[in-house]
């Protein structure tokens, strides 16, 4: 659905090029981990100010099912410089 380069101004080196999936069929059961416990949420409820600070420009789009690319700047892991996601046709 997406694909999104994470860059980070302290260190310019390390570029995370993240892609992002639809999963419409799994099993099993998912599992807290240390970075997050899976939790359902209503789309129209869905708790932005708790989660990544990147997450309110990408996940949007990912919801409306619309394929996106960009890049997104960020100062240090919670502060978010610059961001350039855009709706695509293909990835």
């Amino acid at each position: 659905m997406g694909i999104i380069d994470f860059i980070f101004v302290d260190n310019p080196e390390k570029i995370l090029e993240v892609h992002f999936i639809i999963v419409t069929d799994y099993s099993g059961v998912p599992v807290e981990t240390d970075e997050m416990k899976p939790q359902w949420f209503d789309i129209n409820e869905i708790p932005y100010s708790e989660m990544w600070p990147d997450d309110r420009y990408w996940m949007p789009l990912f919801l409306q099912g619309k394929k996106f690319r960009g890049s997104i700047l960020f100062k240090d892991n919670n502060t978010i410089i610059s961001n350039d996601i855009k709706e695509v046709y293909e990835i």
